[in-house]
């Protein structure tokens, strides 16, 4: 795979609530690769877990090997109704995908990241990386790659039916397929709800400063109803947690002992829920 152009990755403000627990999709043996090298991740499960309530979904790679820096990551799907297919070129040479969500990370979270049809990827135009955002996180000790992104973002329809399996190399090259035969599936849609979904500035709501040292501000321009705040991590996990009391119009918050990076603001009344983000820097 020739190197690209570098782009920064953009995080996404995910509205995350609870989650199922991760379902496997595929296993693979360790040291199967295409050249067993220290500077390529080998690949050894591959895992999803969906919140139908926020329609976001989280796609993890377990590896026999961590790399921080030069590392690919490669979700590659076969999206029903999505276009045409055509077969992937690693190990797993008869599974046949129309999307791709890949990130070619060099350094720290600089890379080609983003999502891609079968033609942008082949072609190595990776063709409307720019408009659709990945959040990615590396867990070391348990030698996990996260990506997590909006299901619409991957295909703009009622339901994502699609069959899928990773790709993992360096930044520049292909090494290792999970699996190198067959693939794992998906069928997943959103949960219908009556709670009404907004951005937190349209709701009236506002956190300041952001990004932030450390003391954050979560504000509202109009009281009178009991409030949800919920902070989660980039990896969903519920981090802080408390209410807005009917006449409060400010919850100040000391996040400076949290690890930096970027967090999501979920918060929850009666009949609707607000989203956004939070960067700690």
């Amino acid at each position: 795979m020739k190197k690209t152009l570098l782009l920064v990755i953009i995080f996404m403000s995910l509205t995350i609530a609870s989650f199922a627990q991760w379902t496997t999709l595929a296993s693979d043996g360790v040291g199967d690769g295409s050249s067993g090298g220290p500077t390529f991740l080998d690949g050894t499960k591959l895992e999803y877990r969906y919140d139908d309530m926020s329609d976001s979904v989280w796609f993890r790679v377990t590896v026999a090997n961590v790399l921080n820096a030069n590392y690919g990551i490669n979700i590659i799907m076969n999206v029903t109704g999505a276009g045409a297919t055509v077969n992937w070129f690693g190990s797993n040479t008869s599974f046949k995908y129309n999307r791709i969500i890949t990130a070619w990370i060099t350094s720290g979270t600089s890379g080609t990241v983003g999502i891609t049809d079968a033609a942008g990827f082949g072609g190595g135009n990776y063709t409307k990386l720019g408009a659709n955002n990945v959040n990615i996180s590396i867990d070391a000790t348990n030698k996990t790659y996260t990506l997590g992104l909006k299901r619409t973002s991957i295909y703009n329809d009622t339901v994502l039916k699609a069959d899928i399996i990773a790709g993992v190399g360096s930044n520049q090259y292909w090494d290792d397929d999970v699996p190198n035969s067959g693939s794992g599936s998906v069928n997943l849609k959103p949960a219908p709800s009556s709670i009404e979904s907004l951005d937190l500035n349209s709701a009236g709501y506002s956190i300041y400063p952001n990004p932030s040292n450390g003391m954050v501000n979560i504000t509202r321009s109009n009281a009178g109803t009991r409030a949800q705040i919920v902070i989660l991590n980039n990896i969903g996990q519920n981090v802080y947690s408390a209410q807005m009391g009917t006449n409060d119009t400010n919850l100040s918050i000391n996040m400076s002992s949290y690890s930096k990076g970027l967090y999501f603001i979920k918060i929850i009344s009666v009949d609707r829920q607000m989203h956004g983000s939070l960067l700690l820097k």
